[in-house]
Order: C-alpha cells, then sequence, then structure tokens
C-alpha cells in the first residue's frame, strides 16, 4: 500500500478498516509532515495545513465534508420511484492512471457491488470548480445532474483524493484494498490541473448558540469504530467505547473554548444503547485527566413517546459538569442526538484544545456510549 519513500499515516477507523496495511496511525499532537499521504474518515484543521503545503490526503467521505446522497449498485439504468436515490443509471469509470488497473472497459461491474452498494454521489455544481472525476455517478432519471463518486483534485500544494465508496461494506475484500492502494498512489504522485482553496476542504462547522465544537478529532485511545446511525444519517461512521471491558477508552479532543467564558458547552454528536445487555458500573467522563461525573444509559422511560418526538435527560456530576443528551431519533435499545458537555472555567486547560475521554466502568456488556463525527449540529 505504500509508495517508496512515502509515509502513509491513517486515521484510528481507517486503520481498523484495513487492518493496518502499512500504514501508521496519525501523530496526535503538533503539525503534521507535508511530505506524506494520510488516509482518514474525517477531516481536521491540521490536515488541511499539510494538504496545502504538499501532502497527500485521502478522504473517505459518507456525505459529511460535500454534499451528496446515496445510491445502490445497478449495472445499467432503472427507475424505482420519483425520489431520486430511488433511481441510478450506473457508473462511468474514466480512463485514467488511478482506474486503469481498477476497472475492464469504462464500467464498474458486478465486482464493485459492495463498494456501491450504499456509495455517496458527490454533487460536483456545488464544488468551487469541478474536480477531476474518476468515476462518474450518471445522471437519474429524476434529474440532470453532475456527480461523482470518486475525484481529485489539487489543494495549495498537495493532491486530495476524494471516495464516496462504501469501503466499510467492501471490508476484507481484495478490490477494496486495490482501490486504496490506488487511491494513495494518486494523492502521492499526481498533480491534478484543478486546483481549490484550503476553505473548500474544511467542513462547515454549525453549531446551536452558546455552544462550542466538542469533536475535532480522537487521541489514541481503546475504542472501536463501526457503522451504525446518528440522528441525521444512516450507515455513518461511530466511535465506540463499549462496557466489554474495564480497559476500553475512547478520547478526543475538543475545539479551542472560548477565553472569556466562565463556563463552556461543547456539543457533539453521538448516541448510547444496547439496553438489553446486562447493566455494569456504567462510563465514567473526564476533562484532561480528571473524572467528573458518571453515567450510563437513559432510563426507558425517558425515551421520547413516539416517533418524532424528542426528549433530554442529563447526568450531573459534583464539580459543577453536566452531560445533556437530547434523543432526537431512538430505538428500543439505542438514543442517538447532541450531547452537549457543560464545564466550568477552573476544569479547562485553555490549550488548543481539550481532552475528554469516556472510559467503561463495568465489563462483560455491550453497552455502549459513541461519539460521531459530524460538524453541522443544528437541525
Amino acid at each position: 500500500m505504500v509508495p517508496p519513500g512515502k509515509k502513509v499515516y491513517a486515521g484510528d477507523g481507517v486503520l481498523e478498516l484495513f487492518g493496518g496495511a502499512g500504514m501508521e496511525p496519525i501523530p496526535a499532537d503538533g503539525p503534521l509532515p507535508s511530505d506524506a499521504v494520510y488516509v482518514t474518515d474525517y477531516l481536521e484543521p491540521r490536515l488541511a495545513d499539510a494538504l496545502v503545503k504538499g501532502a497527500g490526503l485521502v478522504l473517505l467521505d459518507s456525505g459529511s465534508i460535500f454534499e451528496g446522497i446515496s445510491i445502490n449498485y445497478q449495472q445499467t439504468w432503472w427507475k424505482g420511484g420519483d425520489e431520486e436515490n430511488q433511481n441510478h443509471v450506473g457508473t462511468y469509470v474514466y480512463d485514467t492512471p488511478m482506474t486503469r488497473e481498477l476497472a475492464a472497459g469504462s464500467w464498474c461491474a458486478q465486482e464493485w457491488y459492495y463498494l456501491l452498494s450504499g456509495a455517496v454521489k458527490f454533487y460536483l455544481e456545488n464544488m468551487p470548480q469541478r474536480p477531476n472525476v474518476e468515476i462518474r455517478a450518471l445522471p437519474s432519471l429524476v434529474r440532470v445532474q453532475d456527480t461523482a463518486v470518486l475525484f481529485d483534485v489539487a489543494v495549495g500544494q498537495g493532491t486530495l483524493v476524494v471516495s464516496g465508496l462504501n469501503h466499510a461494506g467492501a471490508k476484507d475484500r481484495p478490490e477494496n484494498r486495490a482501490v486504496l492502494k490506488a487511491m494513495i498512489r494518486c494523492a502521492a504522485e499526481e498533480k491534478p490541473a484543478v486546483s481549490w482553496p484550503r476553505e473548500a476542504v474544511l467542513p462547515t462547522v454549525s453549531l446551536p448558540e452558546g455552544t462550542t465544537l466538542g469533536f475535532v478529532r480522537t487521541l489514541p485511545s481503546n475504542f472501536e469504530s463501526s457503522v451504525w446511525k446518528s440522528w441525521k444519517a444512516d450507515d455513518v461512521r461511530n466511535l465506540v467505547c463499549r462496557q466489554t471491558s474495564k480497559e476500553n477508552v475512547l478520547s478526543w479532543l475538543t475545539a479551542p473554548a472560548p477565553a472569556d467564558a466562565e463556563s463552556v458547552t461543547f456539543v457533539f454528536s453521538g448516541g448510547i444503547g444496547y439496553r438489553e445487555q446486562p447493566e455494569t458500573d456504567g462510563f465514567a467522563l473526564d476533562v484532561n485527566g480528571q473524572e467528573v461525573l458518571t453515567f450510563d444509559l437513559p432510563p426507558a422511560g425517558t425515551l421520547p413517546k413516539a416517533r418524532g418526538k424528542t426528549s433530554v435527560y442529563q447526568w450531573t456530576g459534583d464539580n459543577g459538569v453536566t452531560l445533556t443528551l437530547e434523543i432526537l431519533r431512538f430505538t428500543a435499545q439505542d438514543a442517538f442526538g447532541r450531547f452537549r458537555l457543560s464545564v466550568p472555567r477552573e476544569l479547562l486547560s485553555g490549550a488548543a484544545g481539550e481532552k475528554i475521554s469516556v472510559r467503561s466502568l463495568g465489563e462483560g456488556s455491550r453497552r455502549w456510549f459513541a461519539v460521531v463525527p459530524m460538524f453541522d449540529l443544528t437541525d
């Protein structure tokens, strides 16, 4: 997977998905080297900075950065209804150095089934300039649009490769590894003619009034990465701490806290669930290494009374810290929504972000807490 003379770093979710494949974890702290390739399923400012300075970046995007819609695999056109996501008329593969060894002819044949079922096609009209398209999703029978599943573009001195393919759905399959290898090689060696500004690759951050972004990136810790639900969508990346072992911990970094606030409320997307599993001592939440409260699943009676309704549940610590879950989607087992973590000034570090950790206090149960990397946290 690793091109000669280049180091390839990957985010935690990518390392789990591809089993390493010669990639190393993205360094947790400090600026990132620009003479490397990065493979990630969400972006942060350090990656954008490295990209502009000459790094290669492969982004496995499920629609969180670039606007798109889910598709299903078809070898030919079909019409399944009047909604856009019910129609798909196939994919066209352009003959480029990235795709030349991946697809026979100009179409994604049946070996692409797992990569294309549940993939995302991105709307190209909304982008600063039309990128170099590797795999085009042809216009649907409902409306004519310019969309792509795989594309690349220059950003500063670096090369960005964006894939909407369902890499999680194709986990452990040889075609998945082949596509990853081709994307890494392209990011390391190709220089697309079309160029975008740095701002085009950063996610748009939209937050409820009076809150601070509560998740920027993970920190080294012992957690799972899985594809599950969020309050906004299906089949999205979940970063999971599970009560199977007391060694399980999920740690992440927030955005910098406002300097003049007596108390800061961090907001992030996530969930908690698997109610039928055995109850244990629950979870502990730490702020900058200090335990501030313990919590577990909200009582069943606090769930919304019907679908389409919402409810709120709050856990309180002894030092003024509160963790609130606005339940915006739920099942009999799980609850999904917006978490708000309110922290008094004296517990904050004042650094470039606060370290938050959730630890399992129990074992032998598959109950879980998850953070969803998401930056638009408004309704």
